[in-house]
């Protein structure tokens, strides 16, 4: 199937359809004090309102800022974007520093970790409450874990044609629909190449083991690192569902992947129901589900549509089809002032293609835990030149396995170089191959071998690595300055309108939103 979608891609190069390729990025970094602690102060006015702020908002923490930037058909335009609200955070965190591993510092218990809050509208409550739960549920720290997440959409002008070739009869959304989840399967059996190439978390603090593993040694009174390890991030250590033998999500199509989510919001869950839905009236989750909302399930790639105000993620695919994908799996690189490269989103692009274009067989729940298990081998061992992983039903090589991916995503990008006005997908792919010649050109081998040799522990070389990129940041004026200004006065404006305007009661507010 991948040459004749290339061929028929190809033939309509002229067109230059990969143009028209969007992506936007989201980048989380921890605040963190020049003392190497996590923050508690509130999230800087500066930056606007949390809850209203299209561009800057937090995460699970008020220590954890998350900058967003929008859907652009320019890869270079993405990057100076999220480049400048780098600049922005970091000219505007007063004394703080911006963490830059995914990873976070060493933590004195779940009590120095920060809600985030986004006042006492109904919204910003239930945004509370749902972070409060995940306390509950899994502790504050897996939480404050970092990463960037990959956001991907191809021009329906692409799925027209594919659509064309295969004399499909399905009406356009339900077609797009389907390539879409397509992509997602592919995604899933392909992610073991992603944290071997771009996992930059092979070590950690001491307060980061929040479960047993077998590949961790220790390295310095509170740091641990894997001698193989890629990204602890997408390890045992990082997000992980309770109860994920019993989620059985469905990649096949859209209804069922967003009706198995509903599923798991309705289905109890006795470690949750232990926990109690209130206390003394207070509400202490939103629910004793599985999930409490779909956002909760931790999947590496998500299919999304763009939700209205009050609307459930998947009530929003129900009814308006996929509109883009989430990749989720991209390490911060504390190597990188904003913790990802230019020609790193390059790769991505054709990655993502690839998945698009290639053949993309159903999913049994057996396969899933194979694709999920050959991610977590990759992440924890990804380095020593023995590992194996299933392919096909067989334990292959890790560097055959990739070198056969390769050997497609050439294909992939010489299709995208002739059917687009900018260049470099062939060297984007041309400069990851040198890392499967050498894994010590990998950014988790360059972390590891940087961290030995200064001879200082995880937090130590990670607060130093938050100095340089924080004051490189901070040494020229971004141009969007005046912009992100402007947004977050807006944003605050904003934001003391919705606290002011009538509310429902919580409970009325929560029984219509789930």
């Amino acid at each position: 199937m991948l040459g004749k979608r290339i061929k028929i891609l190809k033939n309509a190069a002229s067109e230059k359809l990969f143009d028209e390729i969007t992506r936007g990025i989201e980048k989380e970094n921890l605040r963190i004090t020049l003392q190497g602690k996590i923050s508690t102060a509130r999230h800087p006015q500066a930056l606007g309102a949390a809850l209203t702020n299209n561009w800057i908002t937090t995460d699970f923490s008020e220590a954890l800022v998350e900058v967003i930037t929008p859907a652009e058909k320019n890869r270079q335009l993405t990057y100076d974007q999220l480049y400048q609200a780098s600049q922005f955070v970091a000219q505007n965190v007063g004394t703080e520093l911006i963490w830059p591993s995914s990873m976070p510092v060493e933590l004195d218990g779940d009590s120095c970790i920060p809600l985030a809050e986004y006042g006492a509208n109904n919204v910003g409550r239930m945004k509370k409450l749902y972070r409060k739960a995940l306390c509950y549920r899994y502790g504050r720290a897996m939480q404050v874990i970092a990463g960037i997440h990959y956001n991907f959409s191809l021009p329906k002008a692409v799925f027209q044609l594919l659509q064309e070739e295969e004399k499909s009869t399905k009406d356009e959304k339900t077609f797009i629909n389907n390539s879409y989840m397509h992509l997602v399967r592919n995604c899933l059996r392909y992610a073991w190449l992603i944290p071997y190439l771009f996992g930059a978390s092979p070590a950690c603090a001491e307060t980061s083991v929040i479960r047993p593993v077998d590949f961790l040694k220790k390295f310095s009174e509170h740091g641990f690192y894997g001698p193989y390890a890629t990204s602890l991030r997408l390890s045992d250590l990082g997000y992980k569902n309770k109860g994920e033998d019993l989620l059985n999500i469905s990649f096949d199509n859209i209804i069922d992947y967003a009706n198995s989510l509903i599923v798991a919001t309705k289905r109890p869950y006795h470690e949750f129901e232990e926990i109690g839905l209130k206390e003394n009236g207070e509400y202490k989750q939103l629910s004793t589900s599985l999930l409490q909302i779909a956002n909760e399930y931790y999947s590496p790639i998500r299919p999304k549509q763009i939700a209205n105000s009050c609307e459930t993620p998947t009530h929003a695919l129900l009814t308006r089809g996929i509109a883009y994908i989430e990749m989720r799996m991209l390490d911060l690189n504390p190597l990188q002032a904003i913790g990802i490269c230019f020609k790193q989103m390059t790769f991505m692009d054709v990655f993502l293609t690839f998945c698009l274009l290639e053949d993309s067989p159903l999913l049994s729940y057996d396969e899933i835990l194979v694709c999920h298990n050959n991610l977590k081998l990759v992440a924890a061992k990804g380095r020593d030149s023995t590992l194996k992983i299933s392919v096909a039903n067989s334990l292959v090589k890790f560097k055959e396995a990739a070198n056969r991916l390769f050997e497609k995503l050439y294909q992939v990008a010489e299709l995208l170089e002739s059917s687009a006005s900018s260049a470099g997908f062939i060297e984007s792919i041309q400069i990851q191959e040198k890392k499967l010649l050498n894994s010590e050109l990998t950014p988790s081998a360059r972390v590891l071998n940087e961290l030995m040799q200064s001879k200082h522990s995880f937090q130590s070389y990670h607060l130093q690595k938050a100095i340089e990129h924080t004051a490189t940041l901070q040494a020229k004026i971004p141009k969007l300055e005046l912009f992100f200004r402007e947004e977050a006065k807006r944003s605050l404006i904003e934001f003391e309108e919705i606290e002011q305007a009538p509310q429902k009661s919580f409970s009325e507010f929560l029984s219509c939103y789930l």
